[in-house]
């Protein structure tokens, strides 16, 4: 993924029209990216431990989580922002 002022290595990186998701996750083999208002979606993984997925027509804003293969949600250690505290979804 290229490099730009707003991407990142892990957590969100926002684009003029998606945002992609990424989570450094090496012992799971299935993650799945929640988003409020959205079916849950599968992530692909990545080499090193990664899982990445873009989501079309997504701004800044939206609140989001991840789902482990136990059905177990987890919020991004990543996030630039928790309005729930740190167990909640992401924002």
């Amino acid at each position: 993924m290229p490099r730009t002022p707003r991407s990142w290595t892990h957590g969100p990186s926002l684009a003029a029209d998606a945002v992609t998701f990424r989570l450094w996750a090496p012992a799971a083999k299935c993650v799945r990216l929640c988003i409020e208002g959205r079916e849950p979606q599968a992530m692909h993984a990545r080499e090193n431990g990664f899982h990445e997925l873009v989501a079309p027509g997504l701004a800044a804003g939206a609140r989001y989580n991840f789902e482990l293969e136990d059905g177990l949600r987890v919020p991004d250690p990543a996030s630039r922002f928790q309005p729930d505290d740190v167990h909640g979804p992401a924002n």
